[in-house]
């Protein structure tokens, strides 16, 4: 069924055949104004209408429709209509885009910055100039014309296609869809993480595990526990939440001592982010993995060892009043954290018995 923006995103398909730039403006504002309020399912009636147009791969002022497509996103709408053919143009333009910092030295003139600036910044070279370098050096990367256009283009482009891109990944589903093509957009953002902060997000969220196994083993009690996580996007994030699964009264099988509070897990949750100083989240735990290795929370869960297939924590008393501003780094990623099991005495002393004890005197874990 057609969205009540069909007719609008109709009118836009007929501009990217024939432009009209201030009409594009007007039609842009019209959707923005008039996404408000619908409900979830018109909203992603709508990505789909808007995949049509942007599935063609326009740019310039067109490539900024993607954020239109964002904001549908972030008002509930589901951004699985993007990943058939949207995605793939996203990961073209990153290769594009990567292609250009490569090519940045040879087509750069002497007072160019000495990486691509941002194109909101006042150290731009002149468009024509930037596109005639980039065709005259083609050869030299096996580019044709038209391919070093667009290669030129991608300077301008990338930053609307990234962020919706940022904002489709923060969804589980999304994540899912996507996942035969994370090896490759994964190894394009981390070529421009120093020079481009949302490649930097991506590259995070590229990483973030969804429904996967994790055991935790208190040293002190001996205990275990078995957990499944989804969308945690850091180790200081994972902290809080495991705090709030895991410490309770002993006598319910949980670990005991001080409970995060409430403001803590609600930034590491789906509340309010930060939680500034004097009342700051604190750790109430310090971590160390299977190997004996300290486990940093400024680390991911992704990178936490695996063993036999699962991720393995093991919990140490706190030490100082260490903590954080920032509850979670994804701010509209919504984290999962079960508790499935409370291991039998056999079951927990087996695992304590199978991992190597903490390296404490590891400086980072104070």
């Amino acid at each position: 069924m057609a969205s009540p923006l069909f007719s609008t995103v109709e009118e836009l398909a007929g501009l990217v055949r024939e432009p009209d730039l201030d009409r594009l403006v007007v039609l842009g504002q019209r959707l923005l104004d008039e996404s408000r309020g619908l409900a979830p399912d018109e909203l992603t009636a709508a990505v789909g209408e808007l995949t049509e147009v942007l599935k063609v791969g326009p740019y310039g002022e067109f490539a900024r429709l993607a954020l239109v497509a964002r904001s549908f996103v972030l008002r509930g709408g589901s951004p699985l209509p993007l990943v058939p053919e949207v995605v793939p143009w996203i990961v073209r333009v990153l290769a594009l885009r990567v292609l250009l910092s490569q090519a940045w030295p040879t087509v750069r003139r002497w007072r160019w910055p000495k990486t691509p600036p941002d194109p909101a910044s006042d150290r731009v070279p002149e468009w024509g100039d930037f596109v005639a370098r980039c065709k005259a050096n083609a050869d030299r990367f096996d580019l044709t014309d038209a391919g070093a256009v667009a290669m030129a283009r991608s300077w301008r482009d990338i930053d609307p296609w990234l962020r919706l891109l940022h904002t489709a990944m923060e969804r589980q589903e999304f994540r899912g869809a996507v996942a035969p093509l994370l090896p490759e957009l994964t190894d394009l953002v981390d070529q421009l993480t120093d020079e481009l902060h949302t490649a930097d997000c991506i590259a995070g969220l590229a990483r973030v595990l969804d429904n996967a196994s994790l055991v935790v083993l208190d040293a002190d009690s001996g205990r275990g526990y078995r957990l499944t996580m989804s969308g945690i996007g850091d180790n200081c994030q994972l902290h809080t939440l495991l705090a709030d699964r895991l410490i309770g009264d002993p006598a319910d099988g949980l670990i005991l001592g001080l409970r995060p509070q409430p403001a803590w897990v609600a930034a590491a949750s789906t509340g309010p982010a930060e939680t500034p100083s004097p009342d700051h989240t604190l750790r109430r735990f310090r971590l160390f993995d299977g190997t004996g290795a300290y486990v940093s929370p400024q680390g991911r869960p992704s990178d936490i060892a695996e063993r036999d297939g699962v991720r393995v924590l093991v919990v140490h008393p706190a030490r100082g009043n260490h903590g954080w501003l920032h509850g979670r780094r994804f701010v509209n990623m919504v984290p999962t954290l079960a508790l499935d099991e409370i291991m039998t005495p056999a079951d927990a002393a087996a695992w304590h018995a199978s991992i190597t004890p903490a390296r404490q005197d590891d400086f980072l874990g104070p």
